[in-house]
Order: structure tokens, then sequence, then C-alpha cells
């Protein structure tokens, strides 16, 4: 598992991959998630990938001067599931 830090909008690629995880968790339409994405200020995405694949997101903004608001975030459901399946 690898973790990596995105100050700011992270690169488009990585932006459609924690769309898709979102859009699997919440089982709804990712747009006003990726809209919001590009309006806030200070936007902080960490994302964790198995290899190259993001399988989990933690994103947060500054709302205010001095307040950081932890957003949405998420996981992967699939490896978990894969996990407890092999332990059984």
């Amino acid at each position: 598992m690898e973790y990596r830090v995105y100050e700011g909008q992270p690169p488009e690629t990585i932006v459609e991959q924690i769309r898709r995880l979102y859009e699997m968790i919440f089982q709804i339409s990712s747009e006003r998630m990726a809209q919001k994405m590009k309006q806030v200020n200070h936007l902080l995405a960490i994302v964790a990938f198995d290899e190259e694949k993001a399988v989990g997101f933690k994103i947060g903004y500054e709302s205010d001067f001095e307040e950081f608001y932890s957003w949405i975030g998420g996981i992967d459901p699939a490896p978990i599931e894969e996990e407890a399946s092999v332990q059984n």
C-alpha cells in the first residue's frame, strides 16, 4: 500500500480514479464532488494505492483562514471483502 498526498487539484488521471471510487462507494454521480474539488481553497487529497490502482481517498480543504474541513473519503470495499473470504 502506498499513500500519496496532493496539495491542490490532483492530476486528472488521479481525479478520475477518485471519481470512480466515489461512485462505487456512494452509488451516486461524482459530478458535484468533482466540481467542488475545483472550487475550494487549499484542497488536500490523500489517496491510497494498491500498486497503481486507487483504493481509498480522503479529501479536505481550508474552510476559512484558521480552519481545515475534513470533507469526504472512502475505501474500495473489494480488497476487504477479498481478504475476509481468504481468511474464512
